[in-house]
């Protein structure tokens, strides 16, 4: 039997399981699987936003053919056809509309009340219930319900249930959609860098200018993620300034300090995959936020690691929350097993999160963020960095 205790068991399971989905087709498919699991559904269809197309189209299905006992599901690129022989929803179709306008459940009843094309298509996929997915006000799925097995009328409860569950998978299936946006503009930015390289080979000259593209496109893709958090904007330029600084008080090579510049550039980059509720929480978070708010070094890490030209930054980005008494994360690195730059970057970054405004404190100053950042030499920093830090500090 459903009731708010189970509900809460099953909403917090899927939210957990989502979290580490990044293909949108998994993800709505266990969504469907979920909602058959708890409420016994005939049939069940995802629709997701075609921007290209100004229409909504099916991505997911899960449906009891006939008579059968056990579901068919359609997830596999093997299966696209069947897809395509599925209606979809224009932007300017009733459906659409209201649940834009409206941001809520259709009931049957509601459903019914529709008329033309729309109500053929729904009667099509027996279609008994509709919960729209929004982000941000903006519309980017809906799913289709048929009636359950056991004829039985959903009630109330088993209506926020279905709704409560659909937001959970709208909010995992835009960070899915902005994973998609990063990996095709990186994948758009290797190419570019690799017709640039070749050009380098013939004109020499080029490669200060193919240099400085690479920062070009670091900043861009940092401005995409600062954007999004208004406490942390400029955030990875000072900690750049920081580190570069650092380096140089190290007498570090000038190529040495080029790749920390760029992995301090980049270091949170993998935090286009933390959801904005955790990443923009005034509150203290909870050990399972603070779980996926840990998990952006080796998500940055891994979107990096298949572009050629940023592979020599991925271990200081993958590294700069480890700590020197080797009680960091992710990979519980300590001493000199931490690359130099990602000590470098862990110290810039702690000190410039101390002494900015954020959602959860304001600034604390600069004495005390220096007093913090000395007591916590051989603990959580190299002595050594945390020394060249207060140098270039005092001077």
């Amino acid at each position: 039997m459903l009731n708010w205790f189970n509900l809460k068991q099953t909403i917090s399971a899927f939210e957990k399981e989502a979290s580490n989905i990044v293909d949108k087709r998994k993800l709505t498919h266990l969504f469907l699987i979920l909602l058959d699991k708890i409420l016994k559904i005939q049939s069940g269809y995802v629709f997701l936003l075609d921007k290209k197309n100004e229409s909504y189209q099916a991505v997911t299905s899960l449906n009891y053919p006939d008579e059968a006992k056990k579901p068919v599901s359609h997830t596999t690129s093997s299966l696209l056809d069947y897809y395509s022989t599925l209606p979809y929803f224009s932007f300017e179709e009733d459906l659409v509309k209201i649940l834009t306008n409206k941001e809520k459940l259709l009931s049957e009843e509601d459903l019914r009340k529709l008329s033309g094309v729309t109500l053929e298509k729904l009667k099509m996929l027996k279609a008994s219930l509709c919960a729209p997915m929004i982000i941000k006000e903006h519309l980017i799925g809906f799913v289709l319900i048929g009636e359950k097995v056991n004829k039985k009328a959903y009630s109330q409860f088993e209506f926020s249930f279905i709704q409560k569950l659909a937001d959970v998978a709208a909010e995992n299936l835009e960070k899915i959609l902005l994973y998609r946006e990063v990996a095709q503009n990186l994948q758009a930015l290797e190419s570019a860098y690799k017709q640039l390289q070749e050009y380098v080979h013939i004109i020499e000259a080029e490669k200060e200018a193919l240099e400085q593209a690479y920062l070009d496109i670091t900043h861009t893709l940092v401005v995409t993620l600062e954007a999004r958090d208004t406490y942390t904007r400029g955030h990875s330029d000072r900690v750049v300034h920081y580190a570069r600084a650092v380096a140089r008080q190290l007498n570090l090579p000038p190529e040495e300090i080029k790749k920390i510049e760029l992995a301090a550039s980049l270091h949170d980059i993998g935090k286009i995959g933390t959801r904005d509720r955790i990443l923009l929480k005034e509150a203290s978070l909870t050990l399972e936020e603070q779980w996926e708010m840990r998990q952006h070094s080796q998500i940055g890490a891994n979107i990096l690691s298949s572009l050629g030209f940023l592979e020599p930054i991925v271990p200081l980005i993958r590294g700069h929350h480890e700590k020197w008494d080797g009680n960091g994360y992710p990979d519980g690195l300590k001493r000199e097993e931490i690359p130099l730059g990602a000590r470098i970057i862990a110290v810039a970054d702690a000190y410039d999160a101390m002494t900015s405004n954020r959602p959860y404190r304001k600034d604390m100053g600069t004495q005390k963020a220096l007093n913090i950042i000395k007591s916590e030499a051989s603990i959580q920093f190299d002595p050594v960095v945390v020394q060249a830090f207060i140098k270039v500090h005092e001077e």
